[in-house]
């Protein structure tokens, strides 16, 4: 009887743990997790291992309590245990750095790896608390977005720059933001972004993140700070405009990652 006893509280017990934790990875590697779900878990005391894989400036700004900071490439040195229930938190589109991390740790035999649907931005839209020091103007690098409209993030490129401007060449499928000034534009996108003009309505499919492409003499941080004032979306800039974005598509780097239209070695 005494047996039978000590089996089922072991069985209880064992029962317990599987219903706290996720479900097991699938072989082939990671698997989303939603937000709400990581969060239950850390207030029902679990010891997963929630990891922000940003810079240290990012992290600093505004981070999800309980989060420890270990960038990606320092996460290449850790070593960790490999049934450790391990979830990775970032900001970048697609949560593009995180899963790049969650590969790796899958690589070097880690079985538990999660990355949070959505990020830090679900995070925030579901009301869980972040300890946030100060704005940050996120900001969005040429190779981020081309990897990210290569991979069906949902997101919306405007182009905030005068008409003028605009001559100079548009990024694909992005849309021309109008107005006499940026003031005039910003207040129209603010419009857009709230679906008070029922045209504009049907052409945005929220939630998706908008990157804004500003004119060279702008303070980005104030231009988003204005368009996020009120809002609930997750409004971007392009790092160094039109300008930089065209630059670096023409480089030399660019060249070297495959061109169709190049010669071949030895032609």
């Amino acid at each position: 009887m005494e047996t039978v006893k000590r089996t089922i509280r072991i069985l209880a017990l064992a029962l317990a743990v599987a219903c706290h934790a996720p479900a097991a990875v699938a072989e082939q590697g990671w698997q989303w997790i939603e937000a709400s779900r990581v969060y239950r878990m850390l207030s029902e005391g679990s010891s997963l291992w929630l990891i922000d894989v940003r810079n240290s400036n990012a992290y600093e700004s505004e981070h999800i309590e309980g989060a420890v900071n270990i960038t990606g490439t320092v996460l290449r040195f850790r070593t960790f245990p490999p049934n450790r229930v391990i979830v990775l938190a970032d900001d970048s589109l697609g949560q593009r750095e995180a899963q790049e991390a969650a590969r790796m740790l899958v690589s070097r035999g880690c079985k538990r790896v999660f990355v949070i649907r959505g990020g830090i931005v679900a995070w925030e839209r579901g009301g869980l608390p972040l300890n946030r020091n100060r704005f940050r103007a996120r900001e969005v690098s040429r190779k981020e977005l081309e990897w990210a409209l290569s991979n069906g993030v949902p997101l919306k490129i405007v182009d905030m720059r005068d008409a003028v401007e605009r001559k100079k060449g548009m990024i694909r499928d992005s849309m021309a933001m109008e107005g006499k000034d940026l003031k005039e534009r910003v207040e129209n996108l603010r419009k857009y972004i709230a679906g008070n003009d029922k045209g504009l309505r049907k052409k945005l499919d929220a939630p998706v993140t908008i990157v804004l492409v500003l004119p060279g003499d702008t303070d980005p941080g104030r231009v988003v700070m204005a368009v996020s004032r009120g809002s609930s979306a997750d409004i971007r800039y392009l790092e160094g405009g039109y300008d930089l974005y065209a630059v670096k598509k023409s480089s030399v780097s660019d060249v070297k990652l495959g061109c169709p239209t190049c010669p071949g070695k030895g032609e």
